[in-house]
């Protein structure tokens, strides 16, 4: 792992401040005892999508929203990517920006994550962290006792082409995100993704972070689609 991927490390994994990491032979999954009630931030901009039901409270007011199936050219994405900063004003090269997709995985991808044990919380996030590539999965505690799960993807994969335990190759990528699975109150299966380029910084893992912390999913015909637009204090 060089340098940027371990300060990264750090930072993801405290700034959500859960279970151990999976991503190490010795990764064990355990509860604090002790920690806060986590809660929701409340200063920030609200950002609501009626088309995906859900509300989001960002730090600042986003350049725009694009619908996630135009700006990936993938008609099975359902969802947006919030977008706070891009080089050169160019809407589709972005520096800063969040994914918010409603429907990123199959409903039986995990079981309920709010009842597993800690030893089926350290096989799950070693089996997710294992077959995906990740540079390490953790699960995390989000409000109203939820639970989710949160990745940050691996800047060099190993591949095995042809299956027989040895490697082939090596994958590169120039950049690196976090992404959090996480089910919503009312059925929506959801992934929120952090994209700050070229390295994540801090302050954006904070933001992120804060903005998981506070994704609403909207009952259909509830009265919150109304509200929430403008910033709150």
């Amino acid at each position: 792992m060089d340098i940027k991927s371990k300060i990264a490390t750090v930072l993801f994994t405290g700034i959500f401040a859960a279970g151990i990491v999976a991503g190490s032979n010795s990764a064990v999954y355990a509860k604090d005892k002790n920690a806060a009630k986590v809660v929701a931030p409340t200063e920030g901009v609200w950002k609501q999508s009626a088309r995906y039901d859900y509300k989001i409270l960002c730090p600042k007011e986003p350049l725009g929203v694009v619908p996630a199936k135009m700006f990936f050219n993938d008609n099975n994405k359902k969802g947006d990517v919030i977008i706070f900063e891009t080089f050169g004003g160019d809407i589709y090269n972005v520096k800063t920006a969040w994914v918010v997709l409603t429907d990123a995985f199959p409903a039986d991808a995990f079981p309920d994550l709010t009842k597993l044990s800690d030893e089926e919380c350290t096989s799950l996030t070693k089996k997710i962290q294992e077959s995906n590539g990740y540079l390490f999965v953790s699960m995390v505690d989000l409000p109203e006792k939820n639970k989710g799960i949160y990745a940050v993807t691996a800047k060099e994969i190993e591949i095995d082409e042809d299956n027989d335990g040895k490697v082939d190759g090596i994958a590169k990528s120039d950049t690196q995100t976090a992404v959090t699975f996480f089910r919503g109150q009312y059925g929506g299966r959801f992934c929120v993704q952090l994209i700050d380029n070229p390295d994540i910084r801090e302050s954006a893992i904070v933001d992120y972070k804060n903005g998981v912390l506070s994704l609403t999913e909207l009952k259909p015909d509830s009265n919150d689609k109304k509200k929430s637009k403008g910033k709150t204090k």
